[in-house]
């Protein structure tokens, strides 16, 4: 199987995009203070899986900065959030195509 540079760049990009989208819907949920009770508490995860990427890589860049963790740990934390962001991409992308 062949994957040519531009798709793994699109679904690069779509996945950081929806894992963005994702978690500013999930901070606009917890800043209206909503229970999480019910079918909301799915939604809530539903959510969080999305938003992975987005907040994992934000945490390491917080973190790197205040100088709480090693280097070490921020790149493993930005390499598995590229490639959860690189795997949600691609299921995006495979459900814009039709697959």
């Amino acid at each position: 199987m062949s994957v040519d540079f531009s798709a793994v760049f699109a679904a690069l990009v779509a996945g950081f995009l929806v894992s963005f989208a994702s978690s500013q819907i999930f901070r606009a949920m917890l800043d209206e203070g909503q229970n999480t009770a019910g079918g909301s508490r799915l939604f809530a995860v539903g959510l969080m899986l999305l938003a992975g990427p987005s907040i994992l890589v934000a945490a390491a860049q917080k973190l790197t900065k205040l100088g709480e963790w090693p280097r070490e740990y921020a790149v493993g934390c930005y390499a598995f959030g590229a490639l959860w962001a690189g795997v949600l991409g691609f299921c995006v992308l495979a459900l814009l195509r039709g697959y």
